[in-house]
């Protein structure tokens, strides 16, 4: 069974302290697109809300809710490591082309700085996105 516990332990700290400082005061809307690319699925964030004392303690529900969501991440998180590598086998991205100007088509896509933020809610569709631009190279 999930806890607050549980769940605080299963993200890494500074994920966790992203967090907690960004949305704690309340001066930053979660609901902000730019802000939302970052940030984990809401029942995670809720229960990490309510852990530093910002809201009302989580449910049993969204606890549960939470934790799936947390080890479904892990698989994406691989596969994004996946696909990460093989677009730079494919198209290589580094000091060299940076300083060349050489920078890869995919790195404009949509979904290429969402590969970044292995902890957003936003990785799974990027990883999809990705997967599949690679699959038509």
């Amino acid at each position: 069974m999930a806890t607050t516990q549980s769940i605080i332990k299963s993200m890494p700290e500074d994920v966790v302290e992203l967090i907690a400082r960004v949305l704690g005061d309340g001066d930053v809307d979660s609901n902000d697109k730019e802000v939302k690319m970052l940030l984990p699925a809401s029942p995670v964030v809720d229960v990490i809300l309510g852990y530093i004392g910002v809201g009302s303690p989580p449910k049993q529900s969204d606890l549960d809710q939470a934790q799936a969501w947390i080890e479904e991440q892990y698989s994406w998180q691989d596969r994004a490591s996946a696909v990460k590598d093989k677009l730079q086998e494919m198209q290589p991205f580094g000091e060299e082309q940076a300083v060349k100007g050489e920078i890869p088509l995919w790195m404009n896509a949509p979904w290429a700085q969402k590969l970044l933020f292995s902890w957003s809610d936003g990785l799974r569709d990027a990883v999809i996105d990705a997967e599949d631009y690679v699959d038509k190279l």
